[in-house]
This record gives C-alpha cells, sequence and structure tokens, in this order.
C-alpha cells in the first residue's frame, strides 16, 4: 500500500521537529555571589596545589546534556590563565563515581564580573535520568586560579585536594544550570493539532472526489 504524499509529508514533519530542551538543574536562578566561592587552582598556579571541587545534584529531567552554564571565575591579577574542565559523573555517594563526560573551555569571567556566566556546549553529552544523583565537577587546568561562586542553593560540595581522596566541603551549591535535550523528539501540541487538521483535510477531499465519480489515476504498468 503506498503512502499519500501528503500524509507522508505531514508523518515527516512530525518526526523531524526540534526537541524542546529542559533544565535538569538550576542553581543560577537566583544569580550568584560575586568573588565569593569554593576555591578552584591548580599546581602550576600560585597555589601550588590542585583545588577541585564537585557539587552533588538530583536531575529535574532526563534527556541528554546539551549545555552546562557556570559562573566559574579566575583572578586576572595573579593568573591569566583561564582555562577550565567541566566535567559529570555518576555519584558514589560520597564524591564523583564514574566519569560520565568532561568538556574544556575557557572562562570569560574574572573576580569583578558579577552575574555574568559561561554557556558551554555539550555536544554527545551524556543521558541523565530524572530523580537520578550525579556530581558535575570543575577544575582548572593550566596556572588557573580562581573559584567557583556561591549560590543560595544547599547541596552537597566536595572537594579533591591534589591526588588524594574526596572529602566533604560544604552545604553551598555552587552557580550551575544544566540543559538536556529529550531522547525523543516532542512536538509542541499546536503543532501536532495543527499536522493533524491537514491531513484529516486532505483525507477527506480525497474521499469526496471519489464519492464525486471522478476516476482515480492509475499507475502504469511496469514491465
Amino acid at each position: 500500500m503506498k503512502v499519500p504524499a501528503y500524509l507522508a509529508l505531514s508523518l515527516f514533519t512530525l518526526t523531524t521537529l526540534p526537541a524542546r530542551a529542559d533544565i535538569a538543574l538550576n542553581w543560577l536562578s537566583n544569580g550568584y555571589i560575586d568573588n565569593a566561592g569554593h576555591t578552584v587552582g591548580t599546581a602550576d598556579s600560585p597555589l601550588s596545589a590542585n583545588l577541585q571541587p564537585a557539587a552533588r545534584f538530583t536531575s529535574l529531567k532526563t534527556g541528554l546534556v546539551s549545555q552546562i552554564d557556570l559562573a566559574v571565575w579566575y583572578l586576572p591579577d595573579i593568573v591569566t590563565d583561564p582555562r577550565v574542565t567541566v566535567s559529570l559523573w555518576t555519584d558514589s555517594g560520597f564524591g564523583p563515581g564514574t566519569l560520565l563526560g568532561s568538556w574544556d573551555y575557557s572562562s570569560t569571567l574574572t573576580s569583578v564580573n558579577c552575574c555574568n556566566f559561561d554557556s558551554i556546549q555539550t555536544p554527545n553529552g551524556p543521558l541523565l535520568q530524572k530523580g537520578q544523583s550525579y556530581v558535575l565537577g570543575v577544575n582548572g587546568r593550566g596556572a588557573f586560579m580562581g573559584g567557583w561562586a556561591w549560590t543560595n542553593f544547599q547541596t552537597s560540595v566536595y572537594r579533591k585536594f591534589n591526588n588524594g581522596s574526596w572529602q566533604f566541603l560544604s552545604n553551598t551549591a555552587p552557580a550551575a544550570r544544566i540543559y538536556v535535550t529529550p531522547t525523543a523528539a516532542v512536538p509542541e501540541p499546536s503543532s501536532v493539532c495543527v499536522l493533524a487538521s491537514m491531513a484529516g483535510f486532505a483525507l477527506f477531499f480525497r474521499r469526496r472526489v471519489r464519492i464525486d465519480g471522478t476516476p482515480e489515476r492509475k499507475e502504469p504498468t511496469r514491465v
């Protein structure tokens, strides 16, 4: 049985509508505290030590991570290296467990850039499940020295010092927001209604033509 062209077009449109972006984590809804946060540093910075904070969160949505927004600032009067790595982990119960993905970027924020943030695109990001706990971590690269800004949200924050084990740091959530794309494209209800109406009208019109006696065009016999 052949699918009418107009029906095939409707089905194609339904299946190719862009998926919406959902927010799986939002500790940036109330802004953040400038020039105050969890210290981030490297062995090559004036700190002479690797300080890596990581924060536990529960995903609000299910989907593939598509973007991470962060407020991680560096100290331009001390270092000029803005390079940072953000990473996502499973939750071991006391800090990061298995690494799910990591992304390098250069921070555009300094200690006087209140209430701006960096957006990191995460193509082919990992899948987060609604209600599941994960850990979001930040560490510097090169000679980075700065901080992951504080917010007024509460969560469990851990820190790794040099190559030691993860230790509990505080309950002050850092500034972060995570967007996810649903694994199956979900068209808007209004789009579904419009497309369904178009398909229904086309089917009704074709049926009326047959009732009125207009012969249906036949395909030539192929040998």
